[in-house]
């Protein structure tokens, strides 16, 4: 049996995604221990990806943070504890990682929850990496988030067209 050629052309993306993730994988265990304690390890492999002259990449939060988070939801600027725990059916107490005031232009949110009810935030500089040039849903923290670079040098999410 062969595939025709848009069939090809996916698999092809495919195994480069899958690639490409295994690489920011591997290069992400040698970040440096340099880095800035505040930087979440979305921040830390996304700077090791940057420093490895990729321009597009692929990560999944379940391999980047603890396996136990099952979730997770972009935060974007604009947003308020009291206005995440209304979108999403959560206590604002246990938001601490989230603002009261509304969140900066300069930042997005990456909030992973538990199956448990815990929670996890991590601040994200969008400088580096933007996740609100789209809007999202949640999503399973085993979810694959393609990534491209763009012409300004921040990382954000990619748009199939």
């Amino acid at each position: 049996m062969e595939l025709s050629a848009k069939a090809r052309a996916i698999v092809a993306a495919g195994i480069a995604f899958f690639v490409i993730a295994c690489v920011a994988m591997v290069t992400g265990s040698y970040v440096s221990s340099e880095a800035s304690a505040k930087e979440g390890p979305l921040e830390k492999t996304i700077k090791v990806i940057d420093a490895s002259g990729l321009t597009a990449t692929s990560v999944s939060p379940y391999d980047l943070f603890d396996p136990e988070y099952t979730m997770a939801a972009v935060v974007c600027p604009g947003e308020t504890r009291e206005s995440v725990a209304k979108k999403f059916g959560l206590d604002a107490a246990h938001l601490r990682g989230i603002p009261t005031t509304p969140v900066k232009e300069n930042y997005n949110y990456l909030l992973l929850g538990g199956q448990l009810g815990e929670l996890k935030t991590e601040r994200i500089d969008r400088d580096l990496v933007d996740l609100c040039n789209v809007p999202t849903q949640p999503f399973a923290t085993k979810a694959i988030i393609p990534l491209v670079k763009t012409q300004t040098g921040n990382w954000q999410l990619a748009v199939g067209e």
